[in-house]
């Protein structure tokens, strides 16, 4: 079930929403969508204690026919332990988008998947729990782009322990473009 709440925020004022507060029961994770009649600035952090770390990127603006990852990593033997990657995918239109995941692999070969998420729905794909990247070799490297049926927003999430820390980007757009 979805949550909605305002927050009216006076002029030259600052807030900080702890997405996991408002979260529905049960919920293992939050999409956050805001919406003003002004112009605000917003910053997405999102900070893990159990890792130490924390990453930060830019707020998505805009959904895009199609996007692509170019620096994707996995190590076999350290999935889910010291290497994690996560792949969200957020639909913030109206009608359901079918979306088509490629993994792109550094040996000319690749492999899809299949999602389909209803309007105003998200995914979130644990890369690091995935089979098809996991057994592809004992170290992938590989590019992503996924496309929708409808325009969707994609980020990726890398966390890489061996070096104490990991990183989160929105994708390169593909095709058209559509502000939200």
């Amino acid at each position: 079930p979805s949550v909605q709440q305002t927050i009216l925020l006076e002029a030259n004022r600052r807030v900080s929403i702890v997405p996991a507060e408002h979260a529905a029961a049960g919920a293992h994770a939050v999409n956050v969508r805001m919406s003003a009649d002004r112009l605000v600035f917003i910053q997405s952090t999102t900070s893990d204690t159990t890792r130490a770390d924390s990453a930060s990127t830019a707020v998505a603006t805009f959904a895009a026919d199609a996007w692509a990852f170019g620096d994707a990593f996995m190590n076999r033997s350290l999935a889910g332990t010291k290497f994690f990657e996560t792949l969200s995918i957020a639909n913030p239109g109206t009608a359901a988008s079918d979306v088509t995941i490629k993994y792109l692999f550094t040996d000319g070969t690749f492999a899809t998947r299949s999602v389909t998420l209803g309007a105003g729905r998200f995914s979130l794909i644990a890369l690091h729990n995935e089979q098809t990247i996991v057994n592809h070799a004992a170290d992938s490297w590989y590019s992503i782009v996924v496309t929708g049926t409808q325009k969707i927003v994609a980020t990726l999430s890398h966390w890489d322990l061996l070096q104490g820390g990991g990183w989160s980007s929105l994708g390169t757009p593909l095709g058209n473009v559509a502000n939200l």
